[in-house]
């Protein structure tokens, strides 16, 4: 199984705005974080949890169709 996200990435000297986009169903979220280039627990933990909530979705996908 092969899927696609894009992202649409905007940032300021402090803050950070990302648009996770899968065209497929055209669904849409957002990240939100504080730009910091040393120490970014949030962020990590933010992507690392969207992209999960992706990859959950796409095998229960997968799942259904064996």
């Amino acid at each position: 199984m092969e899927r696609n996200l894009e992202l649409t990435i905007r940032m300021d000297n402090d803050h950070v705005e990302i648009d996770v986009y899968e065209p497929e169903s055209g669904e849409c979220s957002q990240i939100d974080a504080p730009l910091s280039f040393d120490e970014h627990p949030e962020f990590d933990a933010a992507v690392g949890n969207e992209i999960y909530s992706w990859l959950s979705l796409w095998a229960d996908e997968l799942a259904g169709q064996n």
